[in-house]
């Protein structure tokens, strides 16, 4: 396929989505590639860095770009097209098409505008736009893409990349799960797969056995919810070879209620109702826990979530739901 017809693929993609742009594509030319957004101004693929979203501008449309494809790299694209053309959710991002062009691969996305949730919570904002009501929705939109991944697929899917930069925002701030290259079949023997992810976010069992479940992604899930509590980093630098984990920091303070309030993001600090933070508190400890099999089941975090959510948010501001107080009963153990 050539340079022209690549992207007249994209344009018909563009187009049946109602999204109104026109390109300007000189066949006989070579990349960098324009790519018009829908605000008249030129998406320049030569900016775009390889395997990231450039969504920090709020204009234009979160293009994913390859380049110098390995074997690797070329079956993360391959699987995340074949997975995104199957699944259809309102959770899960949209893909619009893609483009294969000598050694780069182009994948191009729904217009999400508020880029991601990294940029949201640890970029020039730092989370000021993101309230206490706000934080509780997008969690639990992550964890209703889980849960039809985990358990409305068919077949189920571990996702093996949930992280804040993978989790995308629209206008309103629904939250869409991104970056399919990793996902796998749930069960599927996974010996021979190579340790994937990102370091921050990955279950202790996958990264010292290379064991892989639907709690990976809970594990993840988890480490997400801190990051939208405490408005840290899943890792952070003290010193020039030292870090700390999100994880090990929070654990202790998680589990004792005098010192919980302190470690909640300024942002939101006066936000919340004290019975809504333990009983975020109590789902984050769970997802974390080093055992996968004290981990809840996404199903179960989902209907722990949902109360804290106003109506209006897709929620129903209640906490008298029985999964809910199941897990708030298992964390007031864990604080004795």
């Amino acid at each position: 396929m050539n340079l022209l017809s690549c992207f007249s693929l994209l344009l018909i993609m563009w187009v049946l989505s109602n999204t109104l742009f026109s390109a300007i594509i000189d066949a006989r030319s070579e990349p960098p590639i324009s790519v018009p957004s829908i605000s008249e101004q030129f998406f320049v693929a030569e900016r775009i860095p390889s395997s990231q979203f450039p969504v920090k501008m709020e204009a234009e449309p979160p293009v994913k770009r390859i380049d110098g494809v390995t074997q690797d790299t070329a079956k993360e694209f391959e699987i995340e097209v074949n997975w995104l053309s199957k699944i259809h959710h309102q959770n899960i991002i949209k893909l619009f098409g893609y483009c294969i062009y000598g050694d780069s691969r182009f994948l191009v996305y729904e217009m999400m505008e508020k880029g991601s949730l990294e940029t949201q919570l640890h970029g020039p904002t730092q989370g000021s736009a993101l309230t206490w009501h706000l934080r509780m929705k997008i969690a639990v939109d992550v964890a209703r893409g889980l849960e039809y991944l985990h358990e409305h697929s068919h077949p189920p899917v571990v996702h093996r990349d949930i992280k804040s930069s993978n989790i995308l925002l629209d206008s309103n701030f629904n939250a869409k799960l991104s970056d399919f290259g990793l996902a796998v079949t749930s069960g599927t023997e996974n010996n021979n797969f190579k340790l994937s992810g990102t370091m921050d976010y990955v279950a202790p069992e996958y990264l010292l056995d290379g064991k892989l479940t639907d709690k990976s992604d809970v594990y993840a899930f988890g480490v997400v919810l801190l990051e939208l509590l405490t408005g840290r980093k899943p890792l952070e630098n003290l010193a020039p070879a030292q870090c700390l984990s999100i994880v090990t920091w929070a654990m202790p303070q998680l589990t004792d209620r005098s010192k919980l309030p302190k470690i909640v993001d300024p942002v939101i600090r006066n936000m919340m109702d004290l019975k809504h933070l333990y009983q975020v508190a109590a789902v984050a400890v769970l997802c974390v826990q080093t055992e996968p099999s004290y981990r809840p089941l996404i199903t179960d975090i989902l209907h722990s979530l949902i109360p804290l959510v106003p109506n209006e948010r897709g929620g129903s501001l209640r906490v008298t739901e029985p999964r809910a107080l199941s897990l708030l009963q298992e964390y007031k153990r864990l604080c004795q």
